[in-house]
């Protein structure tokens, strides 16, 4: 019932027309760091969400669950886990996926921020130290809009637009 779902938000026209797809829920589909050996994140999650989320082009995946903070990109899907706000902290290595290029365990929180086509996103510890940022440009392509305030778009608004193309 919730991979239906799941593919049904994805897949619909407010979605796909989106800025970023952004994707957050509990168990990540992938951790290299756990309290002990056996974890390396959620099988159900790898083997029914992780395709939608290829197909339909999201640009990241926050989870929880581990309590550390790890980033990294695959299959141009940046998967964050964003865990370290309590309890005891992961250290112990209990797989090794291959794409986290950070890894941090440590207490932190994390502000993410999109201003139309840009998205970044700021990690901190809590000390309020930057640790981690990246930015990412949205892959889905600009939709021309209203930009004469005549409520539709036209040749008037192509031509408005054309200088800020060049």
């Amino acid at each position: 019932e919730q991979t239906a779902w799941l593919e049904n938000e994805l897949a619909s026209t407010e979605a796909q027309r989106a800025s970023f797809r952004v994707v957050s829920f509990h168990k990540p589909p992938y951790t290299d760091l756990w309290d002990s050996p056996g974890y390396s994140g959620e099988a159900f999650v790898r083997e029914n969400w992780v395709p939608l989320f290829q197909q339909y082009k999201v640009d990241v995946v926050v989870s929880g669950h581990t309590h550390a903070y790890l980033r990294g990109m695959s299959d141009n899907v940046m998967y964050m886990i964003v865990g370290g706000a309590g309890n005891t902290i992961d250290t112990y290595t209990s797989y090794v996926w291959g794409f986290f290029t950070v890894k941090q365990s440590i207490h932190h929180y994390g502000v993410m921020e999109i201003d139309g086509y840009s998205l970044a996103w700021n990690a901190y510890d809590v000390n309020d130290v930057l640790f981690d940022s990246y930015e990412l440009v949205s892959r889905t392509p600009f939709c021309p809009a209203d930009f004469d305030g005549d409520t539709d778009v036209d040749h008037d608004d192509f031509a408005l637009l054309l200088p800020c193309m060049s």
